[in-house]
C-alpha cells in the first residue's frame, strides 16, 4: 500500500466485514489488530478503512462496485461458503 498511496494518493483500501465469530471466540480480534498496526507502522493508516461489520449482499455490491479494484477472499470452487457472493450462477 505504501508505494500505491505515492504513486496514487487519493487511493484508499477498504476491508469489509466482521470477525467471524468462530474466529474471535478462539483468536479474538488478533488478526485485524495486526491489520491496523501494520497499516499505521506503513504510514497508510489514513488511506485504509476497516467497515468492522457483516455487510448484506446488497451492501457488499454497493461497496464492490464503488471501487476501481475488488480482491476478494472468496473462490469460485469449493463450498457455498466460499463462493463468490456476485456469482449469478
Amino acid at each position: 500500500m505504501p508505494e500505491i498511496v505515492a504513486r496514487y494518493p487519493n487511493s484508499v483500501y477498504i476491508v469489509v466485514g466482521a470477525t467471524h465469530p468462530h474466529v474471535i471466540i478462539h483468536e479474538g480480534e488478533t488478526y485485524r489488530l495486526s491489520l491496523q498496526w501494520l497499516a499505521q507502522q506503513k504510514g497508510v493508516e489514513s488511506h485504509v478503512i476497516f467497515y468492522n461489520r457483516f455487510v448484506s449482499l446488497e451492501e457488499l455490491v454497493k461497496f464492490i462496485g464503488a471501487a476501481d479494484i475488488y480482491i476478494t477472499p472468496y473462490s469460485e470452487r469449493g463450498t457455498d461458503r466460499f463462493r463468490n457472493p456476485l456469482r449469478t450462477q
